[in-house]
């Protein structure tokens, strides 16, 4: 078996530089794999983190141990599989293999596609309220695109997954050619040999290593593990991008629906159910406990629906009303829902469990309408379910609490004996820690590595292992590695202004680096990036400018972030000044080396005011512990920020640049101190 310092030699004969950080971050995964703990990694930009970790778990994978590797993005996937690997493996001489694990709605659903025009079972389908996604497009075209997908389907040109597709289907049509877990049939299906899914989903098993996205491996966490990746006890993993993991596992978790408009959908259920009934002589048992749970459930809705427009106005906080605690005469209503939505949940898994082993061929067409129609509402009866459930459920004690609010919905409802003001109910952890240990870290048997260039906030491990619940786990160890750029050849500048950017001086601050920015932007051949916290204030400063300099600027939202770059480049290509002036999005994972980006502008610190009711219950909760919000929340999220904002500007070893941060409260308030120190070694100029 190869170590490590012959394949740091076979990289260096294929002309790879080796980097202090890199070999130390391959030291830190190595321990990781062969002690079976985790290891939480911020290797700062340019020591080559996919390497680092890819390198010693090829080499000392065990056979049979499986290499999970989750990524942000699917574009990441596909670079780590057709890009990375492969180089890898020529380099190392390596032999493995290797799959992107993606969901079930990126391939096609061959029966669907086959039986596409059929319109056997629309009847049905329209009674039970879900009729096929239509297109845009003309009937005769529409057909025209499905036969081009059989054609490439049975001429092996198309595997069916979606990404590999050269033919543009609109997302409309796509919807109607594939399926999801409750509306397929599985192995009752005549095409299941040959279904795109599970072709891809055996070659995960047999793969030795599987990339996957964040989205995906949360929802195999939600399941369990080994619904859609290989269990957790058999997995090694690698969480890359890790900084973006708790806010998407919060997102994943979070539950919502209405009130009077699931009204609407449950007598279509109701409907629909009858017609079924009539048609496939369903248990009558179960259409009673349907009928029963659907009735009790809309006989309490209305009741709730009052409850709440009688106190929504009171207790409204900006546009919602957030329940800290769950007043007792909701309490009561939430209890009843959640209970009865279990028991519609149980009839109609049965409904489907059934549905399912009465499949055979002669059935196909009608039978997969069907189910696809009982999935959908099974999914609104488990986010209606998942709701009331948390509505209901004990806060966990030591970690913020869930977080519950009301919404009131912009247009009216009108259903047929009431048409007036509806409610959405909203429920969702205000923290991953009360997530993923239970469901993820606690399985975990071979250990993990989790990177990122950006973990660490104010300098410190202690805000990412708090969100992600893994403070409390011993063999938990955690590394940072110096990016191996010479940013002291860089500078950071903090020029004088007069005005702070807080809320009474904020249009006089908007005014002052309005005429600041002209000197600051001086026509020179190369790219600048002016970075905004709000839509208001960029345009505000871009009108403000005179008409020469805002020919150089290209704008956020005046066209697609994709084309703003491709034009930023190619102005710059040809030798002119070219300025972007943009948010949040264009502060991470825009890459902008060279003369693309000579100098980064921080308008304001990157100061979120907690304006969710997710980051509003996570605020009052610490403040109600007598803790500091702005210290324990705020600035260590905004040290973050500001960390990826500065990112931009040195893409490679040659770059060199300005940075200048236009808020003066980096040095006159006592935390700016804490944010310039945790920023990388830019030579300061502060005036």
């Amino acid at each position: 078996m190869m170590n490590l310092k012959e394949a740091l030699a076979k990289l260096k004969e294929a002309k790879f530089e080796e980097r202090t950080g890199q070999v130390q971050m391959m030291q830190a995964v190595t321990e990781a794999l062969n002690k079976k703990t985790i290891a939480v990694i911020e290797g700062g930009t340019g020591i080559g983190k996919t390497f680092a970790y890819l390198v010693p778990l090829l080499l000392q994978r065990p056979e049979k141990l499986k290499l999970v590797i989750s990524t942000a993005t699917v574009s990441l996937q596909e670079q780590l599989v057709h890009h990375d690997l492969p180089n890898l493996s020529k380099i190392l001489g390596l032999k493995f293999t290797a799959e992107i694990a993606k969901g079930r709605r990126r391939y096609v659903c061959l029966n669907k596609l086959y039986h596409f025009d059929r319109g056997i079972t629309q009847s049905e389908l329209n009674l039970l309220g879900f009729s096929e996604a239509k297109t845009e497009l003309p009937k005769q075209e529409e057909q025209a695109l499905v036969e081009t997908l059989i054609d490439k389907i049975e001429s092996r040109q198309w595997n069916g997954d979606r990404d590999q597709l050269n033919t543009s289907i609109p997302d409309n049509l796509w919807r109607n050619v594939t399926t999801d877990a409750v509306g397929c049939s599985n192995k009752r299906c005549s095409f299941f040999n040959d279904c795109s899914f599970f072709q891809a989903k055996r070659r995960l098993y047999t793969a030795d290593i599987i990339v996957t996205n964040h989205d995906l491996l949360l929802s195999d966490i939600g399941l369990g593990t080994g619904a859609l990746l290989p269990p957790a006890q058999d997995c090694f993993y690698v969480i890359d991008e890790a900084h973006h993991l708790a806010g998407k596992a919060i997102k994943h978790f979070t539950a919502y629906t209405g009130i009077m408009s699931a009204i609407e959908w449950l007598d279509q259920l109701s409907k629909g159910m009858k017609s079924i009934q009539q048609h496939l002589k369903l248990e009558q048992g179960l259409v009673n406990q349907i009928e029963k749970s659907i009735s009790e459930i809309k006989e309490c809705l209305p009741q709730l629906r009052d409850v709440i427009a009688a106190n929504f106005s009171h207790y409204q906080r900006d546009s919602f009303w957030l329940l800290p605690k769950v007043p007792e005469a909701l309490q009561i209503h939430s209890q009843v829902l959640a209970t009865k939505a279990k028991e519609l949940l149980l009839a109609l898994y049965a409904i489907r469990k059934m549905l399912t082993e009465q499949h055979d061929e002669k059935t196909l067409s009608e039978y997969d309408s069907i189910l696809s129609a009982i999935g959908y509402f099974i999914g609104r009866s488990e986010d209606f379910s998942q709701t009331f459930n948390l509505f209901c459920a004990k806060d966990p004690e030591g970690i913020p609490p869930i977080a519950r609010w009301i919404s009131a919905k912009e247009e009216d409802v009108k259903l047929k004996n009431y048409q007036g003001k509806d409610y959405i109910c909203h429920a969702a952890m205000s923290s991953a820690a009360s997530m993923l240990p239970n469901y993820f870290w606690d399985k975990l048997e071979h250990g993990a590595a989790l990177c990122s260039a950006t973990l660490r906030a104010l300098g410190k491990f202690e805000d990412f292992l708090e969100n992600t619940g893994l403070q409390y786990y011993p063999h938990v160890k955690t590394h940072a590695f110096a990016s191996p750029f010479p940013y002291e050849k860089s500078t950071l500048c903090v020029p004088k202004l007069n005005t702070l950017p807080e809320s009474d001086k904020s249009e006089k601050f908007i005014e002052e680096i309005s005429e600041l920015l002209p000197e600051l932007l001086r026509q020179e051949p190369h790219g600048s990036l002016v970075l905004f916290t709000s839509r208001d204030m960029m345009e505000k400063v871009y009108h403000q400018l005179d008409s020469k300099l805002q020919k150089q600027i290209l704008l956020q939202g005046t066209s697609p972030k994709h084309l703003m770059i491709e034009s930023h480049k190619s102005l710059v290509d040809q030798g002119k000044p070219s300025i972007i002036f943009g948010l949040q999005s264009f502060a991470e994972g825009v890459d902008l080396p060279g003369n693309y980006c000579k100098h980064v502008i921080i308008t304001k610190l990157p100061f979120s005011v907690p304006s969710t009711p997710i980051e509003k219950t996570r605020v009052d909760w610490l403040e109600a512990q007598g803790r500091n919000a702005f210290m324990e929340h705020t600035l260590p999220e905004a040290s973050i920020r500001l960390t990826q904002y500065v990112g931009r500007l040195i893409r490679s070893q040659e770059d060199c640049g300005q940075i200048t941060i236009l808020d003066r409260r980096v040095v006159l308030r006592r935390y700016g101190k804490q944010l310039l120190d945790s920023l990388p070694a830019f030579t300061r100029q502060i005036s």
